[in-house]
């Protein structure tokens, strides 16, 4: 794919070339059972195993990771011995291993996909007075050769050799600047430029990041308010603002999908940051998020943990040319 050059007078954004894509989001089904083992109580993070399409979930009050098939349908669980709260999980897709956030744990635990524990490592930033603490995003570079966490309660990313589980590099440090982080939640990596995406839930912005850490770029507006699901969605929100996001992903294109989530919906940009489309209402029951925190995007469709609906929410992710490109957002580079 090619690169276009996005410079600025002190930063330098690479983004995809090409026709922009006009976004659409077509529900498709609900993951999770009712009752019985394939119930999930507060699902997170969400990642798709390569070459089977079960899909993995994060069930966090449950201590668990669960497993279903492409159907939806419940196969197996585990984790249960070595997670205290399961948060972001990511498939090493050259090992096969997955590895999941434990945020109570403060530690990275990794699991063969069958469920069995390999091993675990890292320690996080926690004792703080965050509605969460300790390893939250996670994340492998296009190589799968480095690991990073959004070390949450810490206001920085970890890297770490996937291998070794050796930490080899802290980015960022604790505010609202460029390169600064407050409360990063959840980590995606560009696959054609390298560069990281953060959900900064306490920022309530999307930052963009060199592998380094070098801040290229922010968007969404943020419009912060306190992470309390009782404090209803603002009559007067606009697309494009975001409040306390916690997870998002890329596609092909690198669009980006934020799980916006003290406004219970998922907003969809470009990968310059330019407003696409959104979603907040599909034909289920209920029809609404209550917090969408997960968002995970694997060969066209786009899976979302529903958290207090306790469910994970499907759709099939439509992506046509749009015959005019759009100019770059004042936005982005501005950092």
């Amino acid at each position: 794919m090619e690169l276009e050059n996005l410079s600025t007078a002190t930063t330098e954004l690479l983004v995809p070339t090409g026709e922009t894509q006009a976004v659409s989001l077509e529900f498709e089904q609900i993951i999770g059972d009712s009752s019985g083992p394939g119930k999930l109580i507060l699902p997170q993070g969400i990642d798709v195993q390569e070459g089977t399409g079960n899909i993995y979930v994060s069930d966090s009050q449950n201590d668990r990771v669960a497993a279903f098939n492409q159907e939806g349908n419940f196969l197996f669980d585990f984790g249960q011995d070595q997670i205290d709260e399961s948060a972001n999980l990511e498939f090493n897709n050259i090992t096969g291993q997955i590895f999941v956030g434990d945020v109570k744990g403060n530690e990275i635990d990794v699991f063969e996909p069958d469920g069995t524990y390999v091993r675990s490592f890292g320690e996080f930033t926690v004792g703080t007075d965050r509605p969460f603490e300790g390893p939250a995003g996670v994340a492998f570079s296009p190589n799968f050769e480095k690991f990073y966490v959004a070390n949450y309660a810490g206001d920085d990313i970890y890297v770490f050799d996937s291998i070794t589980g050796e930490r080899i590099d802290v980015i960022g440090e604790s505010g609202n600047g460029p390169g600064q982080l407050s409360g990063p939640a959840a980590l995606a990596i560009s696959e054609t430029t390298g560069n990281l995406y953060v959900s900064e839930q306490l920022n309530s912005r999307v930052q963009v990041l060199t592998p380094s850490g070098e801040s290229l770029a922010t968007f969404g507006e943020p419009r912060p308010r306190a992470v309390d699901p009782s404090i209803p969605v603002p009559d007067d929100l606009q697309p494009g603002q975001l409040s306390g996001p916690v997870d998002l992903t890329l596609d092909e294109f690198d669009n980006v999908y934020v799980s916006d989530t003290l406004n219970n919906r998922i907003q969809v940009f470009d990968s310059k940051g330019d407003f696409l489309t959104l979603v907040d209402e599909f034909p289920a029951e209920p029809s609404t998020y209550f917090w969408s925190i997960g968002a995970h995007y694997e060969d066209g469709k786009l899976y979302t943990s529903d958290f207090f609906n306790n469910r994970v929410v499907a759709f099939d992710v439509n992506q046509q040319a749009n015959t005019s490109i759009s100019e770059p957002s004042l936005e982005l580079g501005m950092c």
